[in-house]
């Protein structure tokens, strides 16, 4: 590819660009660089260079570049050639590359260093890891033949460290990590089996992910340290065992999740001392798992969740939650057989406004007196129980009047929704029932009138009821149909004019939907008229004709809003928007 020119000498080509990027020329082969005598005269002023996926790239690139900042090569499998340099360049990343002379680069103002898909990289850079170097961030994946980092540590103002799929590399216990914020291992580090947390005394987030080999975190200082993270997750690490003797202490921690570790038996001792901050626990897929601490769980605790432990969810009344002041969210799920009715009415605080219920096999139903004390309760979330039921005589959400969510996704035996008292959840907002194979009707008397959004899909019986907007079952959601169209198409207004007309026609359409949305069709016709096309004076005080009220009033008559019991509307007429 040449794009030059072929000028006079004092021809400078792109003198002025500080941008370009190449991305998905695959025949691109060589980069047929400006005669070596001018060189340098090319791109003075080039900021930023990006080349993506350009495979068969093997030729010379640019090598002086003085202005450039940014460089970054993805996807250049072929690419042997010697890198541009530029003594201003601050961000590199070199993906999925053949080889590339790194050493030749200057490593004086980088800050942030991305390399990864390399099978013949063994070595980074010495300057780039000198203790002086700016370098704050450097993430490296997908080197599978490094093995070690250099001896001399890191960078003092290095903040982020991420690594990952480099299996090889041998994990530095000798550094001083003092200075970072973020550590993530992810697939890497085979011969890594006890991590000393004294390293990472300082670091804010701690992440490791897939770690084989790894068997706990341990204490190996001599005296006991305390992690000032805030975030600890452990992922995918089935060997992983244990905390160290005593307790994790980390005072600040905020978020502790524990994902897929199949051998862990136990959490950490003394959570309640020893973790004072935390907010939110997450932990699934640890089957071993059967207690938390002796002790109990912080109090200051606002969310929960446990998924597929089952074991630790056999001995849920033993976890003293109603003892948690702050707890306001709860995720459980699992394959837990004993699990028959939830919530037990001693199991949840009243201070609750989030629950998730999913996956019990043996689950028939909810527990109406462990649910109707839960008077906070604002979102409820019903997933994948095949034996639950609903019966008449249960009228199950008669006393949840603050519910604004509500979520029923694969309930295979539903047939109705009639039975639930949904219309008694005079709060709720938004509701989404999702593959319920055998539902087939909705309440009798309608939804709720405080209903703004709801969805339904994966329904097959009900769709049929539904069908063409003729069914049995459409009179029930004909009406909310049409308010909720409408509302979308008004969600989309965004000029300050639209905005005003929008806060108009909102309020005339929330009269629309009182209860059980019995008003008749000429009833709404009417209202829908005054509040669309007149807006209360809105659009006769902000426009004469023109695209915003034409796009609203075209936008009332596709949602099938009639006048078809009055002469063609004189205001219309008025505006040319239609003619006798």
């Amino acid at each position: 590819m040449e794009f030059y020119g072929s000028g006079s000498s004092t021809f400078k080509p792109f003198e002025a660009l500080k941008y370009l990027r190449f991305e998905d020329m695959p025949d691109w082969e060589n980069w047929l660089c400006f005669d070596s005598e001018n060189e340098g005269e090319a791109f003075p002023r080039l900021e930023v260079l990006k080349i993506v996926s350009c495979r068969k790239l093997t030729g010379v690139l640019p090598i002086h570049l003085p202005s450039l900042a940014i460089l970054k090569i993805v996807g250049c499998l072929q690419l042997e050639a010697s890198l541009p340099r530029s003594p201003n360049l601050r961000q590199l990343e070199l993906t999925n590359f053949k080889e590339v002379p790194l050493n030749e680069l200057p490593s004086g103002l980088l800050k942030k260093v991305v390399l990864g898909g390399s099978d013949t990289l063994r070595s980074l850079p010495k300057g780039m890891m000198d203790s002086s170097s700016p370098l704050q961030r450097l993430e490296i994946h997908g080197c599978c033949s490094l093995m070690l980092l250099p001896d001399d540590g890191l960078p003092s103002a290095l903040e982020t460290l991420k690594i990952s799929n480099c299996k090889k590399l041998e994990f530095p216990v000798h550094f001083n990590y003092s200075s970072l914020k973020e550590l993530y291992l992810q697939n890497s580090c085979d011969s890594l089996r006890c991590f000393p947390l004294n390293l990472i005394a300082d670091i804010n987030i701690f992440t490791i992910e897939r770690c084989e080999n790894l068997e706990s975190l341990i204490d190996s200082g001599q005296h006991e340290s305390d992690s000032a993270a805030s975030i600890i997750r452990i992922k995918n690490c089935p060997n992983f065992l244990s905390f160290p003797d005593g307790g994790l202490r980390a005072q600040k921690l905020k978020t502790f999740e524990i994902h897929d570790c199949g051998s862990l038996r136990s959490l950490p001792d003394k959570m309640h001392l020893l973790l004072p901050s935390l907010e939110s626990l997450s932990i699934s897929k640890c089957p071993m798992l059967q207690s938390f601490s002796e002790g109990g769980l912080p109090t200051n605790l606002k969310s929960i969740s446990i998924k597929d432990c089952d074991k630790l969810v056999a001995s849920r009344t033993t976890w003293g939650l109603q003892k948690l002041p702050s707890l306001q969210e709860v995720s459980i799920g699992g394959k837990c057989e004993d699990v028959e009715s939830f919530p037990e009415p001693t199991l949840l605080p009243m201070t609750m406004t989030s629950l998730t219920i999913s996956g019990f096999p043996n689950m028939t139903s909810l527990d109406k007196k462990g649910l109707q004390h839960l008077t906070f309760l604002e979102n409820l979330y019903i997933r994948n129980l095949p034996g639950l039921k609903f019966t008449p005589e249960e009228r199950l959400f008669d006393s949840i009047s603050t519910l604004i969510h509500l979520t029923i996704d694969e309930i295979p035996i539903m047939t109705s929704l009639d039975i639930m008292g949904i219309q008694h959840l005079t709060s709720l907002k938004t509701m989404e029932i999702c593959d319920c194979p055998n539902l087939k009707f909705l309440p009798k008397d309608g939804f709720p009138a405080s209903i703004s959004s709801l969805e339904i899909s994966g329904c097959p019986l009900l769709d049929k009821q539904l069908q063409n907007r003729k069914g049995k079952e459409w009179h029930k959601v004909a009406n909310l149909y049409l308010l909720l169209k409408l509302r979308k198409f008004l969600l989309r207004l965004t000029t300050p004019l639209l905005q005003q007309i929008k806060c108009q026609c909102q309020e005339k359409l929330d009269q629309l939907l009182h209860p059980h949305f019995r008003c008749t069709m000429e009833e709404i016709n009417a209202l829908a008229r005054d509040a669309l096309i007149n807006a209360s004076g809105t659009i006769d005080s902000a426009f004469a004709t023109g695209k915003c009220f034409m796009e609203i009033c075209s936008a009332a008559y596709d949602l099938q809003w009639r006048f078809d019991q009055e002469s063609l509307p004189a205001d219309l007429i008025r505006r040319y928007l239609v003619s006798n």
